[in-house]
Order: C-alpha cells, then structure tokens, then sequence
C-alpha cells in the first residue's frame, strides 16, 4: 500500500463525509413543506324559519393558495317539492389583501333544469340546461365564497361576484364584542335588486367562523353553522 494510494483515499473519503455533513444541514435547515390547513363547515339552511336544506363546505389553505369546495341540497319536506343541488368549487390567491379568484365554478340542478357557470382569466362562461351562451366579462375580481370564507372581514365596501352576477356591497352596521362579530350589508346586484345581507362571525372550536348567513330578502335564506372541523392535510 503506497503512500500515494493512502492520499488518493484519505482525500475522497474526507470529500464524502464533507458532502454528506452538507447536505444534511440542508436538509435540516431547509424550509419544510407547508402543511394543508383544512377546515370543514356544516350548514343547516332555513326558509321562512323551516329547515329547507344543507350545506358543507371545505376550506383548504396551503401559504397563499387556497381552494373551497362545497356542496347543498334541498332536505326534508322542501325536497318533495324541489330537486334542487348545488356544488362550487373556488381556486385562488390570498394575501394580506382581497383574496383574488382564479378560478371559479358553480353548477346547479332542479329535476330537468341545470345550470353551470365558469370565470377564469376575466371571462365568464355559462351553460343553461346544456346549451351554452355567448361568454361575457367577468363581473368582478372576488366571489362571495371567497369573500365569506377565506377573507372574512367585516370590510366598509366590496365589489364581489358569483358567477354571473355582480354585487355592490356596503356596510351599514357593526356590532362586535371581544370573539363575536356582526355586520350588516346593504347589497345592489347587477339588475338593481337591493337587500340587506347580515354576516355573523365567532370562534368556534378555535376557529374564527361564519357562524350565521342571512340572506332573507334575497334567495337564498338563512344559513347556520352546525359544526366546525380543522386538521391537517
């Protein structure tokens, strides 16, 4: 064994404990990958005080991304008189600002009546009962889902869509104690139908939610929270 093969050894196993002490600190020190946050609603909904309907939606936070998915249906006696569901699915980008949809889709059916809307890239593409429209801009930059579940902020003023179908939306009162919140809007659509929204916030299970949803001088009823999840995906 001569001194030259002890060299030629000596120096490429040092170079490989030197490599694999890097890169062990790398991985170490290394940002980790960002856990999903996801957190889970259920909704009973109301009309004219009867319970018409549920709701589930699905909140999923992964750093500035996030996605909602959510799901309703008529229920109990409404459903003798109405096949109607609903699922949306929302895609976008929040930062310490209005979140900003970047894709949203909304589908909708009642026994033979269907409908199905899609706003990516400023444009809204809409399908009624299979025949589908001429697509038209986008009303708006946020959907009310966004707004609601990702944002959440008792705000002055926003300008929202769902779908097809843009909102002015106003504030006309605040009520807040130290975890709960209320605020009620004054909302104008697109067609110059006015009616008040109210939005109620708490902490429930450590999460700051939309414990109430009142849209009774529009179509859509009343919404009440039922129960929270949150975990990690």
């Amino acid at each position: 064994m001569t001194d030259s093969w002890l060299r030629a050894h000596v120096v490429k196993d040092s170079t490989s404990t030197r490599l694999k002490v890097a890169l062990l600190f790398i991985v170490a020190f290394s940002s980790p990958l960002q856990a999903r946050d996801v957190i889970e609603y259920d909704y009973v909904a109301y009309s004219r005080g009867i319970a018409a309907g549920t709701a589930e939606v699905r909140v999923i936070r992964e750093g500035e991304h996030y996605e909602i998915h959510g799901e309703a249906e008529a229920t109990g006696l409404f459903k003798l008189f109405s096949d109607w569901r609903s699922w949306f699915q929302v895609s976008g980008h929040a930062s310490s600002s209005l979140p900003i949809s970047i894709v949203y889709e909304h589908f909708e059916s009642n026994r033979s009546r269907s409908k199905e809307i899609k706003v990516m890239d400023g444009v809204t593409q809409y399908v009624r009962n299979g025949e589908a429209r001429a697509p038209t801009e986008a009303a708006a930059l946020i959907d009310v889902f966004s707004l609601i579940f990702v944002y959440g902020q008792c705000d002055k003023a926003f300008r929202a869509h769902s779908g097809r179908m843009g909102y002015d939306i106003v504030r006309d009162s605040r009520e807040a104690t130290a975890f709960s919140e209320t605020c009620i809007y004054s909302v104008l659509d697109d067609e110059g139908t006015r009616f008040r929204a109210t939005v109620a916030l708490d902490e429930v299970n450590g999460v700051r939610a939309p414990v109430e949803l009142d849209f009774s001088g529009y179509q859509l009823g009343r919404f009440r929270l039922q129960d929270v999840q949150t975990y990690e995906e």
